[in-house]
């Protein structure tokens, strides 16, 4: 005879988020644990981002855990900064930020962007 299996409720936890490396789009992986399943998004800079066809998300799920990575495809000097991973379920909020730094400005000194 066996034994029902219960799942524990849990809020959500940013289990690893790595700094951006380049495999054929540069990646910032991350792996996040809760049950029931927590909703992803990202800030940049503490703005919600938007994903675009340069910026975009992929995760797979498995079981309690979304592993994945936010892509970026050729980025530039204006994806530089602060991104923040956020992770939703009904118990709860997780959040973790890591720098991403791809390119230099370039021509530094000067006046514009």
């Amino acid at each position: 005879m066996s034994l029902p299996c219960f799942s524990l409720l849990d809020p959500p936890r940013i289990l690893t988020l790595e700094e951006p490396v380049l495999h054929l789009e540069h990646c910032i992986a991350f792996a996040v644990h809760g049950n029931p399943a927590p909703t992803l998004h990202w800030l940049h800079n503490g703005q919600v981002l938007r994903e675009t066809e340069i910026i975009h998300m992929e995760f797979y799920q498995q079981g309690e855990v979304s592993e994945g990575c936010l892509l970026f495809n050729k980025p530039t000097h204006y994806n530089n900064g602060n991104y923040t991973i956020v992770a939703t379920n009904q118990l709860g909020s997780a959040n973790q930020t890591i720098k991403g730094h791809f390119l230099e400005k370039p021509f530094p000194g000067r006046l514009f962007s």
